[in-house]
């Protein structure tokens, strides 16, 4: 018997797969910081895509998202 648990995890899994083949992320783990941005601050795809850009050429990804997020937020 397939649970709703099931469903929702399978439907999450195969979001953070294609936005990682859409977006060209190289590790599943910035598909879920993209997925997880959108969703947190109500972001379409694009916009959560260059949100996420500021882990690239080693800056912090964690800090300088939340940074950036709050100066648009207020």
């Amino acid at each position: 018997m397939i649970t709703m648990n099931k469903i929702l995890i399978d439907a999450f899994r195969n979001e953070v797969y294609e936005i990682k083949e859409n977006f060209t992320y190289p590790k599943l783990g910035d598909a879920f910081v993209h997925l997880a941005t959108k969703l947190i601050f109500d972001l379409d795809d694009n916009d959560a895509f260059k949100f996420c850009l500021v882990g690239v050429a080693g800056k912090e990804k964690g800090l300088m998202l939340l940074f950036q997020m709050s100066k648009i937020k207020n």
